[in-house]
């Protein structure tokens, strides 16, 4: 089994997959870092402000359908942007659990307040404006919903919970 989490940027994304992966004993795969190293360590926010938000995308799209085709017993956590794409977000439908981690816009602008992450923005000029479009994307996307505004430990165990997986360790 497989396990994909998405969420905006602040959401908990890398802190739960790292833990779930942990407690499940399964490796991580955090598409993010994969794009990055594929660019020779070169940060998301830098590939969107030289290569533009329409052509990272169509990179970040084709880099996770390439390292997800074949994955057992992972944790996926991609970056908060792969929503917009349609392939890559049908490919991890079919080849895992697509889990929101589900957190208000206050709390994603606290956890992330002062950090520097490359966030596409599309047409979308504020935070609130990208949580807004996002949404609903969010939500198709996703088989299970749960609350990210909760401690991370928690939150791992609400996902064993409603996946009805038992961890290795508790």
């Amino acid at each position: 089994m497989n396990i994909t989490l998405i969420g905006m940027p602040g959401s908990g994304k890398s802190t739960i997959s790292r833990m779930l992966a942990q407690r499940l004993g399964y490796s991580l795969l955090e598409l993010d870092a994969v794009y990055e190293q594929e660019h020779n360590g070169v940060l998301l926010q830098q590939l969107l402000d030289t290569e533009g938000e329409a052509v990272t995308l169509q990179k970040q799209c084709d880099s996770a359908m390439a390292h997800t085709r074949q994955i057992e017993n992972t944790v996926v956590s991609p970056g908060g942007s792969l929503i917009y794409t349609e392939p890559a977000m049908e490919q991890l439908k079919r080849v895992s659990t697509v889990v929101y981690l589900k957190a208000s816009l206050p709390t994603i602008e606290k956890r992330i307040e002062g950090t520097a992450r490359g966030l596409v923005k599309g047409k979308h000029t504020t935070l609130a404006q990208v949580y807004e479009a996002r949404m609903p994307l969010y939500e198709k996307w996703a088989e299970v919903t749960v609350d990210a505004e909760q401690p991370p430990e928690e939150v791992v165990s609400d996902i064993l919970k409603v996946l009805k997986i038992a961890p290795l360790s508790d």
